[in-house]
């Protein structure tokens, strides 16, 4: 009995139209993908916003991550900003000369007698 039943499920046809059709789309693998590309384009207008901010810096596979992340690189490129300013302030080269009205009369003569090197 048990022999008869096997041997009619194996000699069955296969059902074929459920193979030609499309498979229904998955709601989770579909919210997924929406979110993915949801994330996308908020790295993208992120980027957008803050050009200095370097793009490889924004990371993360959820909202608060991405957000965090951006957080640190903005923080990153205002720090890297306020240095490149700090050192355009620096002089470079020699001290700046002090206005010959300042000096005293023999801080004068002295600047006068001092050769140049210019």
């Amino acid at each position: 009995m048990q022999l008869t039943a096997e041997v009619t499920a194996v000699s069955d046809p296969i059902d074929v139209s459920t193979s030609a059709e499309p498979a229904p789309s998955d709601p989770l693998a579909d919210a997924i993908a929406r979110e993915r590309r949801i994330l996308a384009r908020l790295r993208e207008a992120l980027v957008a916003l803050e050009p200095g901010v370097p793009p490889e810096l924004i990371r993360g596979e959820t909202l608060e991550e991405i957000e965090a992340s951006f957080e640190a690189a903005r923080a990153l490129a205002e720090r890297a900003r306020a240095a490149a300013a700090q050192a355009l302030r620096l002089p470079a080269g020699a001290p700046p000369r002090t206005a010959p009205a300042a000096a005293s009369p023999f801080e004068k003569i002295r600047a006068g007698l001092t050769p140049r090197t210019d």
